[in-house]
């Protein structure tokens, strides 16, 4: 990565062992002055102590809480302290306490004939014992208790149980959850929650949605709720049953309602917290097969496919995907179905959350030492400052000409530019019309001074989708509008891109390396690849989907490659165009022997790749790796410049 982890990660350790010695010298100084002072001092959660390597996070389907082996001990829990949270006062839970041992529940799976009969036992010498099978909590005395039996043989189930013992819950909660009606081709994620709170309360958290009185399309919304319950989670992966795999992972959590005008859909986007309170700190898992290092969470993400609810299933998850090699912080995500208190909710997205946690999961970078600012409005802290991006890129930059290469080399100190260029460049292309002046945030680390980058998130106006009224939208005017409106483009959105054009080699980059990635990372045959791809899990389960949430013609999957065939011609028109270029000829460049190509520091992503180079863009190329020979029209040097006037194929031999 671009980032250098490996400074990173010392400077971490540095800062776990002062701190460290910070709190044991101040337990040696007085317990009870810490206890006294717990409401108004920020914990380790706030003040973000480093946690331990990622490499210890593993975490084991037989974990004790909630887990299908109750006698067992958990590998897993952090026992660190947690601050206070947003949970609804109603919403109760039993996240305390030894694990359950005193009843004997058949696992958590597959019953398509039913589950064994369950009889909770009489009193017991770690209590009583109470379950409930609604999605609630189990409370002491409750209508599930003592002698009861239970039959669960036609419908899916959920079914949480704890013990109790002179008025308060003796035991941890565990949660099982019972698929009888159809096992679906997918993860699936299974929620209890309160269900009057969650569903039948005059305003239950999924019935709210966006702020009202927020333009949304001329939808009208009730009421907006942005607090949370507390839930018991169970997550199995797709085929567990045929595999004869267990639950993978049983915790509690908390869950919130998610987005801004997306929240009017019926299906809900919502986000998954774990915190100590709740009865797990972290969810130790790697959540995303296809990136097995990333194993530790705080959040995630339940979508709903955002504004592209009711036509498709995959449009945000497909553009941030095609992006993977470029370098970018995006949202990993694939698709799974969700139950509610066994009910089936059908597919929804899970994602990565875009928040300050993120950079602790992908680089092992605690959110302390983080600046993360949203672009709306100019600049919203979510965690940090942004004091350094204001003095020293957006005040100076609006008094200083990057036509001055020194200029522009004191810019390339600040800003990661390969970055910046990668990120803007896939926004374009994907005609991306809720944007730059939303939906995008920078960050960086203070660990080090890194450069400020850009993170990639909510792309749902890209690819054909909701802009057709936007004038002008994923064109070289709109990115570099002087003028733009408070919404998409205002002139602070667009401020770097056109003082960058201003300098003559960024230019020649910004345009070569635009044409390589058309070519590649967004070939049309590229694209419907991945389309293909991302459908592929899910074209068995739609027709479930659908038949909760109403039809979407072809998946919505014919206008996306539509947009992915037609995209290419139609963007690079429009470079031509507005750098008022010569005709463009073909360029090939192949790779001979084990090395790499660099196309202004953007690496071929195959072995052989034909672009459109421009006549009057001088394009720079580098040979990378030992054992260079040279260019196979003779020119030794590994680095080049060159113009290309006729269409040519240049190999570089190793």
């Amino acid at each position: 990565m671009i980032i250098n982890i490996i400074n990173f990660s010392i400077l971490i350790h540095v800062s776990k062992l002062f701190l460290f010695l910070l709190a044991f010298f101040s337990l040696l100084i007085g317990v009870q002055a810490l206890i006294s002072c717990s409401e108004s001092t920020p914990n380790a959660d706030d003040i973000g102590i480093p946690l331990p390597p990622l490499s210890s996070c593993f975490a084991s389907s037989s974990s004790s809480y909630g887990s299908n082996n109750s006698n067992g001990s958990s590998s897993n829990s952090d026992n660190n302290s947690s601050s206070g949270s947003d949970i609804s006062s109603s919403s109760v839970s039993s996240s305390s306490g030894l694990p359950l041992t005193a009843i004997e529940l058949p696992k958590s799976g597959y019953y398509q004939s039913g589950v064994p009969t369950i009889t909770i036992p009489m009193q017991t010498e770690q209590g009583t014992v109470y379950c409930d099978s609604t999605g609630a909590a189990p409370r002491e005395n409750g209508s599930i208790g003592p002698g009861s039996t239970l039959n669960f043989s036609t419908k899916n189930a959920v079914l949480q149980c704890a013990s109790f013992k002179d008025g308060k819950a003796a035991s941890k909660t565990i949660m099982r959850t019972y698929i009888i009606e159809r096992l679906p081709d997918l993860p699936i994620v299974s929620i209890a929650v309160d269900p009057y709170e969650m569903f039948k309360a005059p305003q239950a958290l999924y019935k709210s949605s966006f702020t009202p009185g927020m333009n949304c399309g001329g939808a009208s919304s009730p009421y907006r709720r942005d607090d949370s319950l507390l839930i018991h989670v169970d997550f199995f992966e797709k085929d567990f049953h045929r595999k004869g795999e267990d639950v993978a992972w049983s915790y509690p959590a908390a869950i919130k309602i998610h987005g801004g005008c997306s929240r009017q859909w019926p299906k809900k986007s919502v986000i998954v917290s774990f915190k100590e309170s709740y009865g797990q700190k972290n969810l130790k898992y790697p959540l995303f097969p296809d990136f097995p290092e990333l194993i530790k969470f705080k959040h995630f993400m339940l979508r709903n496919n955002g504004n592209n609810y009711d036509s498709d299933y995959i449009r945000d998850m497909l553009m941030s995907s095609l992006t993977e090699g470029l370098g970018l912080e995006y949202q990993k995500g694939r698709a799974v179905v969700v139950f509610y208190n066994g009910e089936y909710y059908g597919i929804h997205n899970l994602r990565e959350r875009a928040n300050s946690d993120y950079f602790e999961t992908n680089y092992n970078i605690d959110e302390e030492f983080i600046d993360l600012v949203k672009v709306d409005n100019g600049g919203t802290v979510s965690k940090g400052s942004d004091d350094d991006y204001q003095s020293n890129v957006y005040n100076w930059l609006n008094g200083v000409s990057l036509a001055d290469d020194n200029n522009f080399k004191t810019l390339e100190q600040r800003i990661d530019v390969d970055n910046f260029t990668n990120h803007f460049q896939s926004r374009i292309y994907y005609k991306d019309c809720d944007w730059p002046g939303k939906n995008m945030k920078r960050w960086r680390s203070r660990l080090g001074q890194s450069k400020w980058r850009w993170l990639l998130y909510d792309t749902d106006h890209g690819f054909g989708s909701w802009g057709g009224s936007v004038s002008g939208c994923g064109t070289m005017e709109y990115i570099t509008a002087t003028n733009g409106p408070d919404w998409p483009n205002p002139p602070h959105s667009t401020l770097i891109m056109r003082k960058l054009l201003g300098n003559q080699n960024y230019k020649y980059m910004f345009i070569n390396r635009f044409s390589l990635l058309i070519a590649t990372y967004f070939a049309p045959e590229r694209v419907n690849a991945r389309i293909s791809e991302l459908m592929a899990p899910i074209n068995n389960e739609t027709s479930y989907d659908q038949q909760k949430w109403g039809s979407k013609s072809d998946n919505g999957r014919t206008p996306i490659a539509a947009f992915a065939t037609s995209r290419p011609a139609d963007m690079q028109s429009n470079i031509k165009n507005f750098f008022n270029l010569d005709n463009p000829v073909s360029f090939t460049l192949s790779i001979n022997g084990n090395g790499r190509i660099l196309v202004h520091n953007l690496p071929l992503p195959k072995n052989s790749v034909t672009f459109n180079a421009y006549p009057d863009i001088p394009i720079t190329i580098k040979a990378v790796g030992t054992g260079f020979k040279g260019w196979s029209d003779g020119v030794p040097d590994a680095e080049r410049t060159l113009t290309i006037t006729t269409a040519t194929t240049l190999t570089a031999n190793f």
